[in-house]
């Protein structure tokens, strides 16, 4: 059964690694965290599409638990309070990930989310800082860890589109000046598989 693609709402991007993977244990992913107000209406709308998808995890693999463990078994929200220097900012942050890399059979098959920016035009190679207006299109997977004897829901990115782009690292502490202009050089086309192929998910 094929998976159903959702939209976030907008919100800001915090820990962005879309171009080049994090890698931890051998394993690479391309992963954000979006960061929506605790009160507002798209964090409420969001938070119900989740938690909904959470339980259904939870119900449809407790029968996989030992009972001695029931007591045990808990519910894992890609989720949590946002805090700065120890104190709640009053925002939520969610997570966002996308394994870079599988196999399929004896096939290695690399995996990299589109980037569009606010008209749609796919973009490549940007440096998208804390702060950064973002939107994700994901697929929400359902999971259940025996190791840790939690079920949940993890958010699988596809696409992100960038509303209004904070580089990473800032301006370096200069100011525009008239003078050399770099060129444009366009960007080679990674050879790589999306998910998102085909229509823009936004």
């Amino acid at each position: 059964m094929a998976r159903e693609n959702f939209t976030s709402p907008k919100g800001k991007a915090k820990w962005a690694k879309l171009n080049t993977p994090d890698e931890y244990e051998g394993k690479k992913t391309y992963k954000v965290q979006l960061i929506l107000g605790k009160d507002s209406a798209e964090w409420a709308s969001l938070k119900n599409l989740i938690d909904e998808q959470t339980d259904e995890a939870f119900e449809s693999n407790k029968k996989q638990v030992k009972p001695q463990k029931l007591d045990e078994y808990k519910k894992h929200y890609p989720y949590e309070n946002e805090y700065e220097e120890g104190q709640p900012t009053g925002n939520v942050s969610v997570k966002f990930s996308m394994n870079a890399e599988f196999m399929r059979g004896e096939e290695l098959v690399k995996m990299k989310p589109k980037l569009y920016d606010a008209q749609l035009k796919q973009i490549h190679d940007i440096s998208i800082g804390n702060g950064s207006e973002i939107k994700i299109s994901y697929c929400p997977y359902q999971y259940h860890n025996p190791s840790n004897n939690t079920a949940g829901v993890s958010l699988k990115m596809v696409a992100v589109q960038v509303i209004n782009l904070v580089e990473y690292g800032g301006s370096a502490g200069f100011a525009k000046e008239e003078g050399y202009i770099a060129p444009t050089v366009a960007p080679e086309k990674p050879d790589v598989f999306t998910e998102a192929e085909g229509d823009m998910p936004f």
